[in-house]
Formats: structure tokens, C-alpha cells, sequence
């Protein structure tokens, strides 16, 4: 694995692109947009289906505990919960989320006892089953849990436990969102995903550049006058009349 910038991957797959279309005026704009579609797949692809790989592993400290004190009757109320810090990938069985722990709020040198809990994975139906059953309820022999919903992660047993923040490994996807890069940001990429990826993106500019060009929207107003015949002086004496 080899850190490649966005810089080498937007412009070697513009350099491609005007091999096939001299003239075409593809922004750079676009070109990134893309570049950052073409990551997420390879990557997604590479993940999905295989054995976990730390190669696109991301680790963050300090992630803050938030408590939701309204309660409507819901399970996730009156529970504490954090944001995701980042963009995931959609792992089956949330496997985006390698692991999740907070240390024991209890802890001192030397006293026997752990200094961090980790948080399984489970789902709000295994967790209301658990609490409809006392000695599988969450926080009993330190058992503590997380359930993702969207981009929050809903923690259940620490609801006596006194915890501010939890440590987190998770598989980061990127953000397709222009404004959050720049050119010179770097992706993890091996030999073979940097030529996946200019590939992508080359099919995808062959594609919009092949469009036929009356069917692309320009502003014109086009209304009064259909596609491809122009109307002569003669021809209009008469209407409206």
C-alpha cells in the first residue's frame, strides 16, 4: 500500500481523458468529484466480502458521550449516544465499526480490575430482548453495547456508568464533498486500485462527453421553437392573428 494525493489521481485521469477528447472543457471540479466516487468503490469493493484489513483504519480518541434527556416511551431515549466523527463505509453488520471501548471510570494502578470495556455490536431487537430478560440485561457482567442508527451509535449498559467520552477504530470513507479536501490530500491505494481508479473515472467522463449535446441542458429557452428547425420571416405572417 502507497499514499497517492488526489492531485496525481485527478490529473492523471484528465491527461487520459484528453487522449480520447482533445477539445472536451471538463472542469477539474468534476474530475475530483469523481476521483473521490472511483476511491469509495475500489476501497468498498476491497472490503466487503474478505477478511478485515487495517489498511483503511482510522483511530479517534476522546469521541464525546452525549445524553439525550427527553423521553417519549422509544428505546433509544433517556440513552446516552455519540456522532459518528467520520464517514463510514456500509459494512455488512456494521463492520465499518472495528472497535469501540471507554476506560473504567473505577480504575486506579494496581487494583485488579480493567481499565477499559469494550461495546459490542448488536441490533434495538437483541437489545430489548436483552432487557425483557434480567440476567442478559446490558451493563450485567460489564456487558455494554452499541446499536447504529444512520450516523449515530446508541450505547446501552452505561446508563450508571459515568462516561464522557469512548475511544474508536472505524474504516473511514471520503467524503464527496469538494470542500472538504484539497488537492494535495492523500489516499491509501495499492499499485492496482490507483489504475481501478483512474479507470473509473476516464469511463465516467467517456460517458457524460458522449452525451449528445442536444440533450444536455445549457439554459437556452428552447420553448417556442422546437429542437433543429428554425423559423422563417414568411412563416410566421399570420399567427396569433
Amino acid at each position: 500500500m502507497k499514499r497517492v494525493s488526489y492531485r496525481y489521481l485527478a490529473f492523471s485521469s484528465l491527461a487520459a481523458l484528453k487522449k480520447v477528447f482533445a477539445d472536451s472543457d471538463i472542469k477539474l471540479l468534476d474530475i475530483l468529484f469523481w476521483v473521490k466516487m472511483a476511491v469509495n468503490s475500489v476501497v468498498a469493493k476491497t472490503l466487503t466480502g474478505k477478511p478485515p484489513t487495517g489498511s483503511y483504519l482510522a483511530t479517534f480518541t476522546n469521541v464525546p458521550v452525549i445524553y439525550n434527556n427527553k423521553d417519549n416511551g422509544s428505546l433509544l431515549f433517556r440513552k446516552k449516544y455519540l456522532s459518528l466523527p467520520a464517514n463510514i463505509f456500509d459494512l455488512p453488520l456494521d463492520n465499518a465499526i472495528d472497535w469501540m471501548n471507554f476506560r473504567n471510570p473505577s480504575f486506579i494502578p494496581n487494583c485488579g480490575c480493567k481499565e477499559h470495556f469494550t461495546f459490542q455490536r448488536s441490533t434495538l431487537v437483541q437489545i430489548k430482548l436483552m432487557y425483557d430478560t434480567a440476567f442478559e440485561k446490558p451493563g450485567i457482567e460489564d456487558n455494554f453495547y452499541f446499536v447504529r442508527v444512520n450516523d449515530l451509535l446508541y450505547l446501552f449498559g452505561i446508563e450508571d456508568v459515568q462516561v464522557k467520552a469512548v475511544d474508536m477504530a472505524i474504516r473511514t470513507s471520503v467524503s464527496p464533498y469538494i470542500s472538504s479536501m484539497t488537492l494535495d490530500d492523500e489516499v491509501m491505494l495499492n499499485d492496482e486500485q490507483v489504475l481501478d481508479v483512474i479507470s473509473k473515472v476516464v469511463s465516467i467522463g467517456r460517458y457524460v462527453m458522449m452525451v449528445p449535446k442536444e440533450r444536455v441542458e445549457d439554459g437556452t429557452d428552447t420553448t417556442a421553437t422546437p429542437p433543429g428547425r428554425v423559423i422563417q420571416p414568411e412563416q410566421t405572417a399570420g399567427i396569433g392573428q
